[in-house]
């Protein structure tokens, strides 16, 4: 398929959005509805890959997640299911529309909506919300008093140390599996559970380092344009390919990128860095490493 333009693709969801907009306006079951993340977003970074997010209000949510009719008034749908939401434990329908638009849709009550505003890792997601429909004011209400912007606050110092000492023991964890030949779960844990400690240490050290202004964007978005330069730059070196050799230096680059990053956030923020829980993981995953990178 043809690369599409960005003005084609903008042009597309908003017909989408529209769309959606009229079917939620003449549904009785349906209280209110808002476009949230990017393409809600009036600072440009919504491009042509981004995809349509919706929060659907309705006291029908599960009959509505659970049946796909009502989709046919939207548009024509190349493949649809159903995924737990990363927030908020609920269920929520994703959708590719005819041509490949991407549509991400969650359904919540006005009681659930009000309670998932307030959870943890919430304000990432409904970071920006642009209100379609609101037939009883609750989504404004939402977006003017739960959503109003909080700098994130830096690590507190037991989780800090909690947080570094769950990275240097799942470092002698992954070796421990490479070392059986367990390949699968190494690299999983490599290049996914201690990719997310990396990633809030990431996080943690931009807060600290570049100041509350800086705009650290939830689960890792646009990591590449708040992360530090240079942490981008050596993440080159530290994702693996799924072979033993190149997984035990991924994790041996993880390792380096996450210590220079948590020591530093340590004397920034005046805490204690667990240097022996670094020495003793080290040292195992160095005498166990045993090889030369090709």
């Amino acid at each position: 398929m043809q690369k599409p333009g960005t003005n084609r693709v903008t042009q597309e969801y908003e017909t989408l959005k529209g769309r959606f907009a009229r079917w939620a306006a003449a549904e009785t079951r349906i209280h209110g509805l808002a476009v949230l993340g990017s393409r809600a977003r009036s600072d440009g970074n919504a491009d042509e890959w981004s995809d349509l997010n919706l929060l659907v209000i309705t006291e029908s949510a599960q009959l509505l997640a659970r049946h796909t009719d009502w989709l046919a008034d939207v548009g024509k749908v190349w493949v649809t299911y159903l995924e737990e939401s990363t927030v908020g434990g609920v269920l929520e329908r994703r959708v590719l529309f005819d041509g490949g638009f991407d549509v991400d849709i969650l359904m919540l009550s006005a009681q659930q909506v009000e309670r998932f505003a307030r959870e943890e890792g919430a304000a990432g997601f409904l970071e920006c919300m642009n209100v379609l429909v609101d037939k009883n004011g609750l989504l404004v209400r939402i977006a003017s008093t739960l959503l109003k912007p909080v700098a994130g606050e830096p690590l507190s110092r037991e989780q800090f140390a909690g947080l570094v000492n769950d990275f240097w023991f799942h470092s002698v964890w992954t070796m421990k599996k490479l070392s059986r030949g367990e390949l699968w779960v190494a690299k999983w844990c490599c290049d996914s559970y201690m990719k997310q400690l990396l990633l809030k240490m990431v996080e943690t050290h931009a807060q600290v380092v570049r100041g509350k202004g800086n705009d650290v964007r939830w689960n890792g978005r646009l990591f590449e344009q708040w992360a530090a330069p240079a942490v981008v730059e050596q993440l080159k070196d530290a994702f693996a390919h799924y072979e033993l050799n190149d997984i035990r230096w991924a994790l041996r680059a993880t390792m380096d990128i996450f210590r220079s990053l948590a020591m530093e956030t340590a004397n920034r923020l005046g805490y204690p860095y667990p240097t022996a829980a670094d020495q003793h993981a080290t040292r195992f995953v160095l005498d166990l490493f045993g090889t030369k990178r090709p």
